[in-house]
């Protein structure tokens, strides 16, 4: 087992970067979505281990001792953003599904439209994953005056519509209760 390394929380999505260069890096992970981070290095991820079921050991192509593996404890494995974009874009058929089925990195910068007047209101700013409980933050769109300062909004609520990921917008309705 020499230069493998052992990962935790990598999910199934990992599989699809073997033989692809991904980024290490350090970070705070605020809300589950990657605001800032310090790249380590770059690395091709070469194995993914075992084939189905969850990943528990993975390897870099150029990492092949036991101390090269373990500088690398304790790190972020990232993804560039424009490959991101394209496993999300290959797994949908619909370019307007749900906001529950969008990752959150697709969220950030979508226009937040009134439903009843396709006024623009605010752009999603942020998603906040506190575990039972998501909140997307809203910040007020500019040259507007329906919202006036951020505004965290649940994901379950149940009056989000009509995403449509081409114009990068989303409908919203019934939501001047939470300026109260």
């Amino acid at each position: 087992m020499r230069g493998d390394l052992h990962v935790n929380q990598a999910g199934e999505h990992l599989r699809h970067f073997s033989g692809k260069s991904v980024i290490i890096c350090t970070a705070p992970v605020l809300s589950g979505v990657l605001h800032e981070y310090n790249i380590k290095r770059e690395a091709e991820l070469s194995l993914v281990d075992p084939g189905p079921g969850e990943t528990a050991r993975i390897h870099f192509k150029d990492i092949d001792s036991r101390e090269a593996a373990a500088g690398l404890t304790n790190f972020l494995i990232c993804a560039p953003l424009d490959q991101m974009r394209e496993l999300a874009r290959a797994g949908r058929k619909d370019i307007h599904p749900p906001l529950t089925d969008l990752w959150y990195f697709e969220w950030i910068g979508l226009t937040v439209r009134d439903a009843e007047s396709g006024t623009p209101i605010a752009t999603i700013s942020d998603v906040e994953d506190m575990g039972l409980n998501t909140l997307v933050a809203l910040e007020p769109a500019a040259n507007q005056n329906l919202l006036a300062s951020k505004v965290l909004i649940p994901l379950d609520y149940p009056h989000w519509q009509n995403v449509d990921l081409e114009k990068s917008q989303i409908d919203l309705s019934e939501w001047r209760i939470f300026l109260e």
